[in-house]
C-alpha cells in the first residue's frame, strides 16, 4: 500500500510563518512548502493523532486568531507531483544553490549546484537546520578531509562536502527510504566513488576517525550521541550539530561538555541552532 500523508494548508500572514515553522517540525512535520500568506505542511499519517491537530490549532490561533486550516490526505506520489509545482532552484548562500532534478540544467554560475530528487521527509535544504550547516561547511571543511554524515537524509550535506573537496565521506541513516533517496542524489551529483551511504545507526558504523562529523538530527537523539561521537573524531577534528531549538541549548551544552567536547561556536537562524564543537579546548 502506498504511504499516505496528512496535508494541512494553513493560511495566515507571512510574518508568522517563521514562528510556526519551528513548531511544525517539533510536532513531527516532515515537509513544509511556504507560500505568500500561507504554508502547506505534511505529516506521516502513522504519526498523526487527533491531539496533533488540537495542539497545532491552539498554537497558531494564539499567534493569529483568524488563522484557517484545510486538512486532507495525499498519496506519496501525489505529494511529489504537487511538490514540483512549488520547488524551484534556490540559493542557500552566495556560493551554493539547490536545484531539483527536473531543472538539473539550471545555470548556477560560479556557485556550487546541488541537484536533488526531492522526496517527502528527507531534506530539501529549505529548513533552517540544513541551511545552518551548509553555511558553516566551507569554514570548517578542509580539502581532502574525511567526513561522517550522521542521519544523512537526502545526503545534501555529504554532496556539498564532496563539492568542497572532502575525499572520503561516510553517510548513514536508519531509514531505508532516506538512504534510497540519498543514493539517488549522490548519483545525480556524480559522487558515487567518494560518498558511501548505508542504512545504519552510529553503533553499526565501523569505527574510524574523521576530520569532521555532521549531525543534523534532533535533540533527543543527539543527547544520546555525545559520548559515542568521541570514538569517531580525530584529536583535531570538528563536530557540527544542528536540529536543535533555542531552548535545547542548555541541556545539549551540559551533556556534550560532560562528554569532553568544547563549544567553539553557536549560530542561530530563527529559533534553530547549529553548534560547533572540538575535542581540544585550544582548537
Amino acid at each position: 500500500m502506498s504511504k499516505q500523508w496528512i496535508e494541512i494548508k494553513i493560511t495566515l500572514p507571512s510574518e508568522y510563518l517563521e514562528s510556526i515553522s519551528s513548531y511544525l517540525f517539533a510536532l513531527g512535520s516532515s515537509g513544509l512548502v511556504e507560500e505568500d500568506n500561507a504554508c502547506t505542511v505534511y505529516f506521516p499519517e502513522e504519526n498523526w493523532i487527533p491531539d496533533s491537530y488540537v495542539l497545532l490549532r491552539s498554537f497558531c490561533k494564539a499567534l493569529y486568531p483568524d488563522v484557517r486550516f484545510f486538512q486532507s490526505r495525499v498519496q506519496a506520489e501525489n505529494w511529489n507531483e504537487n511538490w514540483k509545482k512549488n520547488f524551484h532552484p534556490f540559493r542557500i548562500t552566495k556560493n551554493c544553490i539547490i536545484v531539483p532534478d527536473w531543472e538539473k540544467e539550471y545555470d548556477a554560475g560560479d556557485a556550487h549546484k546541488i541537484i536533488i530528487s526531492p522526496k517527502m521527509a528527507f531534506g530539501t535544504g529549505h529548513h533552517e537546520t540544513t541551511k545552518l550547516i551548509l553555511r558553516l561547511l566551507p569554514e570548517y571543511l578542509n580539502p581532502q578531509a574525511s567526513v561522517l554524515d550522521a542521519g544523512t537524509g537526502s545526503a545534501i550535506l555529504s554532496i556539498y562536502a564532496a563539492q568542497l573537496g572532502a575525499e572520503r565521506i561516510t553517510a548513514f541513516d536508519p531509514d531505508p527510504d532516506a538512504v534510497e533517496n540519498a543514493l539517488e542524489n549522490i548519483k545525480l551529483n556524480g559522487f558515487q566513488t567518494r560518498i558511501a551511504a548505508q542504512v545504519a545507526t552510529l553503533h553499526e558504523i565501523e569505527k574510524n576517525e574523521f576530520d569532521l562529523i555532521l549531525a543534523n538530527i534532533n535533540r533527543n537523539v543527539l543527547l544520546t550521541l555525545a559520548e559515542p561521537f568521541t570514538h569517531f573524531i580525530l584529536p583535531e577534528g570538528t563536530l557540527i550539530l544542528s536540529g536543535l531549538l533555542e531552548h535545547d541549548f542548555d541541556r545539549v551544552n551540559e551533556t556534550y561538555a560532560a562528554a569532553g567536547w568544547y563549544l567553539r561556536r553557536k549560530e542561530q537562524l530563527g529559533e534553530w541552532l547549529a553548534l560547533v564543537w572540538v575535542r581540544n579546548a585550544q582548537e
